[in-house]
């Protein structure tokens, strides 16, 4: 018999497993894993209990893969419901909010969900949308909402800013049954916080709103807003702010408000000038107003050959001197504080680091900042502060900042406003080079100090202040043609203004340089009149002080002359528009000023031969004439007909060879006319200051040319004889189109030579002179129209009234006819040369001698 090999022995085991099974006592379910009976019965056990661990090793895998199975599977349809579950909440909220909700993707997350590209609407109307690019809403352990955050994405919304707030008042009273003004009671609020929002609001009326870097975040201590840079424009406004901030209380109350910039522009609607009515070219323009008698008990000239005279126009509608309505004023202020007041407790503030405004002011840009601005409220007072940057290096020593403060009542006190500081640049307070024509403006300087005080009533607004500018240039034609340079004047100034349009000025001074102008009295208007009485005081000083005075570029002709004496004066004027006639007007001149040194071009030498003047092409460009003794185009005092005296004398200047270049009757004349037409109507120019302007000066309407003109007419008296004067008058001065001096007048219009000019064409020349290119269109017609002719006969009666005509004279010369020699026309047969007495001479020149 065959026997089975021996089983080898079992390597020692090491295993805690093995260690059991060889262990004795029962194992588990009460089997005993190991007899130490013999190795036979060990070896059945050991086999045993392995193909039972395979056994049970097999079903734990299966159960494991199973459960891993199920897990998945529930994960995967987890994953699978949970964006239709987030989606169904999301749309039972909008639903109850009465808004429609879009979402574009949802995403789970630990205790949170992340939704993309969420579009919001509200129902009932369209008009507003907003587009979150990114949301994530963190969730608690009891898997409510605990914080809301978004990023990017905008808002949309169209429509005028009352029809939108109605739109969600509407909304949020019909979610929960409460005016959105009432803030909700208790119970706490989730929080929430947006960034780098976009705004674009179109308004039907015109306007937009648009903004970038918009962030908003809530909390339960409180509300919080941003904008990056936001811009609204409206009409003909804009505002544009960067770095805002805006602080709220939960339940809506503003507590602090913060910007970076904030920039205002109001520019002003242009409007198109309404052509003006011209004059056809078949009619004749209208006369000019007919001169004054000069004679005692002489009838008025308008009565006089039935002449037209042109009825003095309306007052206008716009006031002379616009001061403000000073209820209307406290009430505008008052409305404003009114509304933000209750919106900012006390202690509340709004600062913005740099405020900036441009405003359009008729027409022309005014701009300030930027600046420092602080609104606060103290109690029942608002206070509101704007400080300039401060002053650049190597501005003028002791600059601080200049500020304009004011303290507004809540209820009812007075409003006060204060200037201090300087001085500053005009570029540190934000003018531009160019801006109401200033340059230079990193040099110029401004500085001040003053207070306004509103009365409770608004029956009084009270003034005292000062204000000083250095260093000032500007380019403003209004003022002189030439660029304009060193500007320093300091200007004071203290009195009340009353609700009844009276403004009593104390006492206000203009000093520059060795200027000293003081003055005191009161203004008065109405829509009904417009009263002044006032006294005003110039220092006596030295002329050529006062010459230097003057900034560079005011007085170019005369600015190298050199001058002696003194001048001062004093003038008292008083006038009510309801009773012009007793217009008061005394001024006291003491002028001892003398041109001890003059330039070449304003030398009395300059006159004694041929000169070149400045002359002006029908088209306003410049040309150059020459005449003068010895030239063709001069024709001497003498050898002119007396007749051209007489009608000069009658239209332009009766007393010419009285008066020292200014006629102070027609200066009063022309104050009365145009103070009862509130406007130029009128003016006061003598033969002396026409022939000042006419040598040496240019046409362009400038106040430096008439303070020019001042001073050349005293010189012209002072260096010419009334009779070289008129004969300098009458070779240079313009008659028509082009047409200078008396001797191509007479040939241009009537082929005649000046001695050969009667009476009746004498006038018609002088009646050109106001408007010599309008008016010399008549010659056009070939001879002078029934309007014109009655017009030249009420001219030679009022001459012969003042004695320049003898009465002979006149009824010679009121049956003269007027006709013109046209191109083409053969010339008329010579006359013989006009003789007369010449009226009113210089009684002065036989012992007048030309000034050393």
């Amino acid at each position: 018999m065959m026997r089975a090999p021996p089983r080898p022995p079992e390597p020692p085991s090491t295993t805690r497993g093995d260690a059991e099974l060889r262990g004795a006592g029962p194992g588990p379910h009460g089997l005993r894993l190991a007899d130490p009976a013999g190795p036979p019965a060990r070896a059945v056990s050991i086999s045993m209990v392995r193909r039972l661990t395979r056994r049970f090793e097999g079903r734990a895998s299966r159960a494991l893969a199973v459960g891993g199975g199920v897990f998945v599977v529930l994960v995967v349809l987890g994953a699978l419901s949970f964006g239709p579950i987030v989606r169904s909440r999301i749309a039972s909220e909008g639903e109850r909010r009465k808004l429609d909700i879009e979402v574009g993707s949802v995403r789970p997350g630990f205790f949170a969900v992340s939704l993309r590209e969420v579009r919001v609407r509200p129902r009932g109307g369209p008009g507003l949308e907003a587009r979150l690019d990114n949301v994530r809403v963190e969730l608690s352990a009891g898997f409510s909402v605990r914080e809301v955050q978004a990023r990017g994405g905008g808002i949309v919304v169209e429509g005028e800013p009352e029809e939108v707030a109605e739109r969600l008042r509407e909304l949020r009273r019909s979610t929960d049954g409460k005016d959105p003004a009432t803030p909700a009671a208790g119970g706490s609020k989730t929080a929430l916080s947006v960034e780098e929002l976009s705004l674009s609001w179109k308004l039907p009326s015109g306007g937009e709103l648009t903004g970038s870097g918009i962030r908003a975040s809530r909390d339960t201590n409180a509300i919080k807003l941003g904008c990056g840079k936001c811009a609204a424009s409206h009409r003909h406004s804009t505002l544009e702010v960067t770095g805002a901030a805006v602080e709220l209380a939960p339940d809506g109350g503003p507590r602090r408000a913060t910007a970076s910039t904030l920039a205002i522009t109001h520019e002003a609607p242009r409007t198109v000038a309404a052509p003006q009515a011209t004059t056809p070219a078949s009619a004749d323009p209208a006369p000019p107003p007919l001169p004054a008698l000069t004679k005692r008990g002489t009838k008025p000239a308008a009565k006089l050959a039935k002449a037209v005279v042109p009825a003095m126009p309306a007052p206008p509608d716009e006031p002379v001197l616009p001061l403000p309505d000073l209820h209307a004023l406290r009430a505008r202020i008052a409305a404003a504080v009114a509304a933000f007041a209750p919106r900012i407790p006390d202690g509340g503030a709004v600062e913005i680091g740099g405020l900036s405004a441009k405003v359009d002011v008729g027409g022309e840009p005014m701009a300030f900042g930027p600046g420092a601005f602080t609104l606060t409220r103290r109690g029942e007072r608002i206070h509101l502060g704007f400080e300039s940057a401060q002053p650049a290096e190597g501005a003028a020593p002791g600059g601080t900042p200049l500020s304009i403060d004011a303290d507004l009542p809540v209820a009812g006190g007075e409003m006060t406003a204060r200037l201090a500081g300087g001085p500053v640049s005009l570029a540190v307070l934000g003018v531009k080079e160019g801006m109401k024509g200033l340059t230079d403006v990193t040099r110029g300087t401004v500085s001040g100090k003053g207070q306004l005080v509103l009365s409770e009533a608004a029956d009084a607004l009270t003034f005292d202040g000062s204000v000083s500018l250095r260093s000032i240039s500007m380019k403003q034609p209004r003022i002189s043609p030439e660029p304009l340079r060193g500007i320093d004047f300091s200007l004071s100034a203290r009195g009340v203004l009353d609700d009844r349009g009276k403004l009593r000025v104390d006492d206000a001074q203009l000093d520059m340089g060795a200027l000293h102008l003081r003055t005191h009295g009161t203004v008065e208007e109405s829509p009904e009149h417009f009263a002044v009485s006032l006294s005003i005081d110039v220092a006596p000083a030295a002329c050529q002080a006062l010459l230097d005075s003057a900034p560079q570029g005011l007085l170019p002709v005369v600015r190298a002359a050199r001058m002696g004496g003194t001048f001062g004066a004093s003038v008292d004027l008083s006038f009510d528009t309801r009773t012009i006639e007793k217009l008061a007007l005394d001024y006291r001149i003491s002028d001892q000023c003398r041109m001890l040194e003059v330039p070449r071009d304003l030398s009395r030498d300059r006159f004694e031969g041929a000169f070149t003047y400045r002359t002006y092409k029908p088209d306003g460009t410049i040309g150059e004439t020459v005449t003068g003794p010895g030239s063709t185009s001069w024709t001497a005092l003498d050898d002119i007909s007396p007749f051209m005296v007489a009608a000069v004398l009658t239209t332009e200047d009766g007393a010419f060879y009285r008066h020292k270049g200014f006629n102070h009757a027609a200066i009063r004349s022309s104050v009365q006319a145009n103070l009862k037409a509130r406007r130029f109507v009128r003016g006061a120019s003598t033969i002396t200051m026409q022939l000042a302007k006419n040598l040496f000066l240019a046409r362009d309407k400038a106040l430096s040319r008439k303070i020019e003109e001042v001073i050349l007419t005293d010189y012209l008296e002072q260096v010419f004889r009334k009779e070289d004067m008129m004969e300098l008058y009458l070779n240079i001065v313009e008659f028509g189109p082009d047409v200078y001096g008396i001797t191509q007048a007479a040939e241009y219009y009537f082929g005649r030579k000046p001695e050969e000019l009667h009476l009746a064409e004498c006038f018609f020349l002088a009646s050109l002179l106001p408007s010599p290119i309008r008016y010399g269109k008549l010659r056009d017609k070939g001879e002078v129209s029934e309007t014109w002719m009655r017009h030249l006969k009420a001219l030679m009666e009022i001459s012969a009234k003042n004695g320049k005509i003898t009465q002979a004279e006149l009824e010679e010369g009121l049956k003269e006819p007027v006709v013109f020699v046209r191109p083409g026309d053969p010339r008329p047969e010579p006359r013989k040369p006009v003789t007369s007495t010449r009226h009113d001479p210089s009684d002065d020149d036989a012992v007048w001698r030309p000034l050393d």
